[in-house]
């Protein structure tokens, strides 16, 4: 695998009835999809304001590929700031978000990649089909689109997986396949109207940190660009003072880009 070369993209990842199932643990398992989702919902509420994470990641895509570490700090509902490490646990590379402006930092390039506007920065990662605060849900295993309206469901007998289809913003679908045994997320996968997938997250393993199920791995998918990112948590902590460290400024002598054009040319090179 080659040395890792990072594209502003891959920070980011720095980021989504009728049927019945088995058996009852702490959900309505005897209800309707609408009733399950509530329910998680409701537990996924409970959650810790605040969460810090640590992580080691292999990334691909036409641009980079490789493995480092880092970790993450994340703050519902809409603050969240990545770091990503050297083997030599020097800084390679920020991204933050105060849920208004969302920037990146490449030490390499010594470039600060400017997003003063999140919800264009977010538009161009999947189609404005979410905003900062279902990435942090992304990140987390919890189901994000917190108001969208179930519009089919079914279940998978032979996997026990409630599939729920909820309605997305722009003609976009989340499809979320649900255990509902237990009320984790497995998999998430944004779609356009055409069905085209915009992005696909699995949580094949989770771990319990006080009392909330939150993933110990998340496999992440770009089909537009070509990028697949694979985190493995090797610790959540809940933190009981909010860092003050979602905001980032451009250092003196730092080059400086904008991040919405950017990820636009990116994008442009990875059409046929």
């Amino acid at each position: 695998m080659r040395p890792l070369r990072f594209a502003p993209i891959c920070l980011l990842m720095v980021a989504l009835g009728g049927c019945r199932s088995p058996r009852n643990l702490s959900l309505p398992i005897d209800g309707t999809p609408g009733e399950i989702v509530d329910a998680i919902r409701a537990k996924q509420a409970q959650r810790p304001m605040a969460l810090q994470a640590s992580y080691g990641v292999s990334l691909s895509g036409p641009e980079f590929s490789g493995s480092t570490r880092g970790g993450m700090v994340v703050h519902r509902p809409d603050q969240l700031r990545i770091e990503i490490l050297s083997p030599f646990n020097t800084p390679l590379a920020y991204i933050a978000s105060d849920g208004t402006a969302l920037h990146a930092w490449l030490q390499q390039e010594r470039t600060f990649y400017r997003g003063d506007d999140v919800a264009a920065v977010v538009e161009n990662l999947i189609g404005g089909a979410a905003d900062i605060g279902d990435i942090v849900d992304l990140l987390t295993a919890a189901l994000p689109l917190d108001d969208a309206r179930i519009i089919g469901a079914s279940y998978d007998a032979e996997r026990a997986l409630l599939q729920v289809i909820l309605e997305g913003p722009d003609r976009t679908a989340l499809h979320a396949q649900i255990d509902p045994r237990g009320g984790l997320v497995r998999q998430l996968a944004l779609k356009d109207d055409a069905d085209a997938v915009l992005i696909q997250v699995d949580y094949p393993d989770y771990v319990q940190v006080e009392a909330q199920d939150l993933p110990r791995r998340i496999e992440m998918d770009f089909p537009v660009f070509g990028w697949q990112i694979d985190l493995k948590v090797s610790s959540w902590n809940v933190l009981g003072q909010i860092p003050d460290v979602f905001t980032l400024a451009p250092p003196p002598g730092a080059r400086e880009k904008d991040l919405v054009t950017s990820l636009e040319e990116m994008a442009r090179r990875q059409r046929p």
